[in-house]
């Protein structure tokens, strides 16, 4: 083994990602989460808990809606899935805001943005978040939908 093939020593700056990294942002409360596929449900709630938020999951829009309903004062925030068999993230959307109207909430989707315009009436205090997401673009929409700022 020549000096070239010897294993490099880094300085601490130049560390390999070795697990989780603490985020600037960290949030507080319970966020109601509906997606039909239970991966990115999980890979979503997992991702809001290293934020600091307490998830709860949901398999579609019907049960967000009326998860939501029974206590609508609980919620900080939702996370929906655009599309979702039953009942997708805008029809579940209206749903809840017809119930509180001042829910902040971030839309999921595989599709462009664009293709949001017009299924969602009322976009203030939303957030769009294209699929698939990291942790990191995941707590930017998660700011945008709750107003707050970098």
């Amino acid at each position: 083994m020549g000096s070239d093939d010897a294993p490099r020593t880094q300085s601490h700056g130049d560390q390999p990602d070795s697990g989780p990294r603490p985020f600037a942002w960290t949030g507080n409360g319970d966020v109601l989460i509906a997606d039909d596929e239970p991966t990115v449900r999980n890979l979503t709630a997992r991702a809001l808990q290293r934020l600091g938020l307490t998830p709860v999951s949901c398999e579609n829009g019907t049960i967000a809606v009326a998860t939501f309903s029974e206590q609508p004062d609980r919620w900080r925030l939702v996370v929906l899935d655009l599309s979702m068999p039953v009942m997708g993230g805008a029809e579940a959307l209206l749903a809840m805001r017809s119930v509180r109207r001042d829910i902040p909430a971030v839309i999921s989707s595989g599709y462009a943005e664009d293709q949001l315009v017009g299924r969602i009436a009322d976009r203030d205090g939303v957030a769009f978040l294209q699929k698939p997401f990291s942790v990191h673009t995941l707590a930017q929409a998660v700011r945008l939908a709750l107003g707050e700022t970098a």
